[in-house]
């Protein structure tokens, strides 16, 4: 309600010459009032108002806040208690954060959420965290939705789970990447989409680009730990989402040391990433050659060169740890595996500037002995050539453009193209002569079998190095 309708409002019957009279004001002092010039609004004519009306603490505060001025009591606590001045705002804007509240449900709805998740997700957002026994009738259906669309997250507590709104630029976004991924096809071939389906992915590509703006002023981020404290994920989808909005948060740099296997939830932590890097956060990664092979040349090289992503290589077996590191403060550390010498897909979040300092040592000599991406990206494409010709003399130009998508795209490739029955067909062949192989670390999807190991590029790396010495 603005600042005339509730002066007028509060008048009811009474004229406007008479309530001059009585707050000992001009008349039109009133009348400009009441067509809305707000700069005539003065705290002390607010506070005769107030006093004229026996207006509650509550309704003062509303009416200072539709003059566009901040109530005392409000200033006051923003100084000395911004938890309480918090709640005051809230309580002063109740009516228009039920209807922002309702637009927000309105729109998740539109984009298919359903509407018992839609309401749910906007009473987490308002209240900033909620606890699992503060949950009362919300069904449990609903919080599997929001999860499954990575809308939320928890952490466990001691007393139970305590959900959280997931950052929202990174929750629309990664949204998106899954619708998507579902349509088997990226942004710019949209439009060769049946009509009906392009205009659904249209909309919702819209509704994903707004939503952010509507939500974000409702939305308090969980700060990711207080000083020495360990969050700890059972599971890779609490971890992916715990990494998500810890990254989040970065507003210096992030690195990463990874290996084989990885987190299937990619979605959230490369929007994050994206994010944070677009704001001018540095990332720097170490990977090893199996992940540059499943994620696709293509892909790879577009994350270097257009992403800003610092992409270095390194041998699998040297790789004893597997963490990021965001701004030097906190770790996501992945637990070592029971079974041999490998990673379990879960871990802990840790704020430790002592140990942070640590992985950030040992992230910095396995950077020097780590291979440019560039590199290693070139000598994979000159592999690959070799690999589709052989594919075109074998599989014919069909079967050829089939690997030339898994060569660039890995285990992301899809084939719109392709009828089902032709794609599998050319797929079983390419396995039976040897040009692609399924590993378990890729999902089982198909991945090329390069005929060259990580021993063979680092020959060449030694061989280039020399070389640039010598000269």
């Amino acid at each position: 309600m603005t600042f005339a309708e509730k002066l007028k409002a509060l008048r009811g019957r009474m004229s406007l010459r008479k309530l001059a009279d009585e707050l000992g004001v001009h008349y039109s002092y009133l009348s400009r009032l009441e067509s809305g010039d707000l700069l005539s609004a003065s705290e002390e004519f607010l506070d005769r108002l107030a006093a004229y009306f026996d207006l509650s603490e509550e309704e003062q505060c509303a009416l200072y806040l539709a003059a566009d001025k901040v109530p005392p009591e409000v200033f006051f606590l923003v100084q000395k208690d911004p938890e309480r001045a918090l709640v005051a705002l809230r309580t002063a804007f109740a009516d228009e954060l039920e209807a922002h509240g309702r637009e927000i449900a309105r729109r998740l709805v539109a984009i298919g959420l359903s509407e018992t998740a839609a309401a749910t997700y906007v009473r987490i957002l308002r209240a900033g965290c909620l606890h699992e026994e503060d949950l009362g009738d919300v069904p449990r259906e609903a919080l599997r939705e929001l999860l499954l669309h990575r809308l939320i997250f928890y952490e466990r507590q001691a007393s139970g789970r305590a959900y959280f709104v997931l950052d929202p630029t990174t929750a629309f976004r990664t949204l998106w990447d899954e619708a998507l991924w579902q349509a088997a096809v990226t942004e710019e071939e949209l439009l060769k989409l049946p009509r009906e389906e392009a205009a659904h992915l249209l909309e919702v590509r819209r509704r994903c680009r707004e939503l952010p703006e509507l939500v974000m002023p409702l939305y308090g981020y969980r700060r990711p730990l207080v000083s020495g404290q360990i969050r700890i994920a059972q599971d890779a989808e609490e971890l992916a989402l715990a990494l998500a909005e810890t990254i989040a948060r970065a507003q210096k740099e992030v690195v990463a040391l990874s290996r084989s296997p990885r987190l299937p939830q990619v979605a959230p932590i490369w929007e994050a990433l994206c994010d944070r890097m677009a704001a001018g956060v540095t990332y720097r990664r170490i990977c090893d050659l199996d992940e540059v092979v499943d994620h696709g040349l293509h892909i790879k090289r577009r994350d270097m060169e257009e992403t800003g992503v610092q992409l270095r290589v390194l041998e699998a077996e040297v790789i004893s740890r597997k963490f990021y590191l965001i701004d030097g403060r906190y770790g996501v550390i992945y637990w070592p595996d029971e079974i041999g010498d490998g990673f379990a897909l879960a871990g802990q979040v840790v704020e430790n500037t002592w140990l942070s300092r640590k992985y950030q040592r040992e992230f910095e000599i396995a950077w020097d002995e780590a291979i440019p991406g560039e590199l290693v990206v070139d000598i994979l494409e000159e592999a690959a050539s070799e690999l589709l010709e052989r594919a075109g003399r074998i599989l014919g130009s069909e079967g050829r453009e089939w690997l030339q998508m898994v060569v660039g795209w890995g285990i992301f490739a899809r084939f719109p193209d392709l009828p089902d029955e032709e794609c599998q067909r050319i797929e079983e062949e390419a396995l039976t002569v040897g040009l692609v192989e399924r590993r378990e670390d890729a999902g089982g999807a198909p991945v090329p079998r390069y005929s060259l190991t990580m021993a063979d590029i680092r020959r060449r790396h030694v061989a280039r190095r020399m070389r640039a010495v010598a000269l």
